[in-house]
């Protein structure tokens, strides 16, 4: 049926008043909604498979490494990601879209695998930071490229995997280390930065209208920013005053960035976090005084508030 046709009969049902615009709607919602479901689940299997494939083809070297010698090491491992990459350019026809995506998955996967054994075999040692570094910084330019040319979502989510394993493995690389009093602040002032800085990228796409992934940024950006803006905070009697002082306007920021962003990433990391903050308090400066019994009433009172003011600024905010 040719689509003047269908719209003709649309015309002519809503004419004869056959069905309703509320019963074309929902007919036409629901064909939409199955159509979505089999593509749901034909991902699921494409992803489940290659995941299958990536364990057969870990237990299979793992297995037979001792009987296999340098190059059938290198072409098992790195020439099997290197071949799941190919065929999944050879798919790269729309039509295969899922089934592309799927040998990419293997690829994606495999490949650091590869780079791991190749390395090694040529004499490197790939548990140094600097090896960490070159392995990740190859894989992020794979992904990034991969990314420019092809346009698939895939490529976007490896190269933010890649982007997070480069940068901690560079800043753990460069002697930064030595300014901070113990290595997992470190850490934490790192994830902060990098949190932020996904969170400031995720706001660049939404001006430029991509979209596609700009939740996913908000969502590993605002985890790392309030979860290691918490941690910093320390726990008593080792507790940072500063941090703990400032983290409450924070998170309530980023609850009104939600209303000013439209968006419920925002709202439900910051409501998420706030309850993380009043419990940490709760529990370090009120449980003595108070008991716990109250303390734990407190917390209660204070969770069914913020549950009750979330709901209120998506409904009046962000939903309309």
């Amino acid at each position: 049926m040719h689509k003047q046709d269908f719209l003709d009969l649309v015309k002519k049902a809503a004419h004869a008043e056959v069905a309703s615009k509320a019963e074309i709607l929902r007919a036409y919602e629901s064909a939409l909604s199955k159509n979505n479901k089999q593509i749901d689940i034909s991902r699921a299997m494409y992803g489940i498979g290659g995941l299958i494939v990536v364990m057969g083809i870990s237990f299979l070297v793992c297995q037979n490494w001792d009987l296999l010698n340098t190059f059938t090491k290198i072409l098992s491992s790195l020439g099997a990601g290197i071949m799941a990459y190919i065929i999944g350019v050879i798919l790269r026809d729309k039509k295969f879209e899922h089934l592309s995506n799927a040998f990419y998955f293997i690829a994606l996967l495999v490949i650091p695998i590869g780079l791991y054994v190749t390395f090694d075999l040529a004499g490197y040692d790939v548990g140094t930071e600097g090896m960490q570094s070159v392995i990740s910084a190859l894989l992020l330019f794979m992904g990034l490229g991969s990314w420019f040319v092809f346009k698939r979502g895939i490529f976007a989510i490896a190269s933010l995997i890649y982007f997070t394993w480069f940068y901690f493995a560079f800043t753990e690389f460069l002697p930064l280390g030595e300014f901070w009093k113990d290595d997992f602040e470190f850490f934490e002032y790192r994830a902060l930065i990098l949190g932020l800085s996904y969170i400031l990228f995720g706001y660049y796409q939404s001006i430029k209208g991509n979209d596609s992934f700009v939740n996913t940024l908000y969502w590993f950006g605002l985890l790392g920013f309030l979860a290691s803006a918490l941690g910093l905070g320390g726990w008593e009697p080792d507790q940072n005053l500063f941090w703990e002082l400032i983290y409450p306007g924070i998170v309530t920021g980023v609850i009104f960035l939600s209303v000013h962003l439209k968006n419920r990433v925002f709202l439900t990391m910051g409501s998420m976090f706030l309850i993380f903050y009043i419990f940490k308090i709760t529990d370090e400066y009120f449980q003595e005084g108070l008991g716990w019994p109250l303390s734990l009433i407190l917390f209660g009172l204070a969770l069914i508030a913020i549950g009750y003011i979330a709901v209120r600024i998506n409904q009046k905010y962000i939903k309309e």
